[in-house]
């Protein structure tokens, strides 16, 4: 059995030995025992050097790291030869014990995760619950709107995106991707995930002014640090932003925005969160400003520099 674990922003596998016998347990917490593992714990040993080491008499440690090699606590790595004779190194095999002291019925009333569905984790689990996407997709107009009178190129990063997200998603309500002209008062309150940026997304224009990392259109939308006061002005920057969604008060909702100056910089922020997840913060607001690199010079944006962050 396997047991998976979020530590750090990192998904852990552990093994996992399953068993309802309370002799396994007994055997398990004995003093020699545990001292045995807790010293293989530091380094690799093998059994002879191991004994001296802990003042056990040798005849009196190999029957207990039997008992170990049975449970599968403690494993072979090498063997080498020592005055003559080999001496075979041994590790800790590390495992998690489950004992389940109350039988088949704690199955009963366990909940059941359809099978082959990935563990949600990061800026993920604010838009799927429940193998269901929890929020809207929002792209800009590909017809003149807005107050800027632009049309969005940008649509397809919408659908990358969907790509990635569908992993997660068992079951899909309708309309989860609207344009930006269709979102009315009850939509804006909603979980959203905003593409483009504001002069062709008239969404991600509302937003704007309550980003750390904003665009300032007067001046050839260039993005500013609010923090630091900041200027960047690369064609092929973009931002990644989760903020508050400030058009709701009585329920907490989350805003995602990815949005570039140009097109360039909103593909490097969708591909900042498809390939870097594991970047940015899972119990916090944050803001980040990417880069889109052109690794094989073919004339499209295919990885991503991280140029700053902002954890909020």
């Amino acid at each position: 059995m396997e047991f998976f674990i979020r530590m750090n922003g990192k998904i852990k596998k552990v093994d996992i030995l399953y068993t309802e016998k309370l002799d396994i347990l007994k055997a398990l917490i004995h003093p020699i025992r545990l001292k045995i593992l807790n010293a293989l714990l530091k380094k690799p040993n093998y059994p002879k050097a191991l004994a001296k080491e802990l003042n056990i008499q040798p005849q009196k440690l190999l029957y207990h790291f039997k008992k170990l090699e049975e449970l599968g606590l403690v494993e072979k790595i090498k063997e080498e030869r020592i005055s003559g004779s080999v001496a075979r190194f041994y590790k800790v095999s590390p495992k998690l014990f489950v004992f389940n002291f109350l039988g088949d019925s704690i199955f009963e009333t366990a909940i059941e995760i359809p099978i082959n569905t990935p563990i949600i984790s990061g800026w993920v689990a604010h838009f799927v619950q429940d193998s269901k996407l929890n929020a809207k997709i929002v792209v800009g107009s590909p017809d003149l709107h807005g107050p800027f009178s632009a049309r969005a190129r940008d649509a397809w990063s919408a659908a990358e995106l969907s790509l990635y997200l569908g992993r997660f998603i068992t079951t899909l309500d309708k309309n989860p991707i609207v344009l930006d002209t269709a979102v009315d008062a009850d939509i804006i309150k909603e979980n959203l995930i905003l593409i483009g940026g504001p002069i062709t997304n008239s969404i991600t224009w509302k937003v704007n002014r309550y980003l750390p990392l904003y665009f300032d259109i007067e001046s050839g939308n260039t993005i500013i640090d609010k923090v630091e006061m900041k200027r960047y002005t690369d064609d092929n920057l973009g931002i990644v932003a989760l903020i508050d969604n400030p058009f709701v008060e009585e329920e907490k909702r989350k805003i995602l925005v990815c949005a570039g100056k140009k097109i360039a910089g909103t593909r490097a922020a969708i591909l900042s969160l498809i390939r870097y997840e594991e970047r940015f913060p899972h119990n916090s607001n944050f803001a980040f400003l990417v880069e889109g690199i052109d690794k094989d010079s073919d004339g499209i944006i295919d990885d991503v520099t991280f140029v700053k962050e902002l954890r909020l």
